[in-house]
């Protein structure tokens, strides 16, 4: 399966205007003392409002903050009223919302940031009834030359989840000459080529252990069946010794028996055979 799409356009100037929101955030969530706020950190993100008409989502409303943090910014009822309200006066309806993290923020994630944050996820689902169908709405993550679009989505149990779209059913080829817009589909571009060669480089070492192991294998079945041919000789030797030994036992001509190992059988007095140590 693709990614999912957006039954609308966006228009790319406003991430203009959501890079300027993002270069004016303060370095500390403002406002926390006003009704409805919040705990103020350090770093905060911000939030806008999108507004669409005709299908094209033209409009970024910035909401004041009142507290909050790098992950999820706090907007009380009184401001984000303001917001809404902004959109009707302009002839908008509001087609979701953007998150910009900001500049200083410092994800611990690999890959790329601009990921949506758990804290707006599971919002989404808190406002699945605040739109006339919320999965056809756009979520947008910004932060500093990166960005995402979301679009949320419902399982069989009417929980309400996320996925990424692809900006290529989003945007023209002119709109994608926009600042931001191209910058993500560069690092897109090479994020891919990444992805593909070090697919292809984990292919190739696979195949090298292959073979790497499979020439040890047979090293190691060229040892054994070495050490195994040396065994046979050895005990060959061993038995042609004893059967010289046992015939010269049987001939009993000889005083002096080789036993090996240092040992000899040699006859006493009587003509009995002996062991006895050479001393070697």
């Amino acid at each position: 399966m693709g990614r999912p799409k957006l039954n609308f356009e966006i228009k790319p100037e406003i991430f203009d205007e959501l890079l300027i929101i993002q270069d004016e955030l303060p370095s500390r969530a403002i406002r926390e003392t006003v009704v409805g706020g919040a705990p103020a950190y350090d770093h905060p993100a911000g939030m806008a409002l999108l507004g669409m008409k005709d299908d094209i989502v033209d409009t970024v409303v910035g909401l004041k903050m009142s507290g909050g943090c790098w992950d999820a910014p706090n907007i009380n009822f009184e401001d984000m009223d303001k917001g809404l309200q902004k959109l009707i006066k302009e002839d908008r309806i509001c087609a979701g919302m953007a998150l910009v993290r900001h500049p200083a923020w410092q994800s611990n994630k690999t890959d790329f940031d601009a990921k949506i944050p758990n804290q707006l996820k599971s919002q989404l689902h808190n406002m699945r009834n605040s739109f006339a169908d919320i999965t056809k709405t756009a979520w947008i993550v910004v932060h500093n030359d990166y960005f995402r679009v979301y679009r949320p989505t419902k399982g069989q149990d009417g929980r309400v989840g996320c996925a990424e779209v692809s900006i290529k059913s989003l945007f023209s080829d002119e709109a994608k000459e926009n600042k931001l817009i191209s910058s993500k589909l560069q690092r897109d571009e090479t994020r891919k080529e990444r992805i593909v060669r070090e697919k292809r480089e984990a292919a190739e070492a696979r195949a090298a252990e292959k073979v790497r192991l499979a020439a040890q294998i047979e090293a190691e079945k060229k040892q054994r069946a070495a050490e195994e041919e040396a065994e046979r000789k050895r005990q060959e030797k061993i038995q042609a010794k004893v059967k010289i030994t046992n015939s010269k036992f049987k001939e009993a001509k000889e005083d002096i028996i080789d036993a090996g190992g240092g040992y000899v059988f040699m006859k006493n007095k009587k003509g009995e055979y002996i062991l006895w140590q050479t001393g070697r």
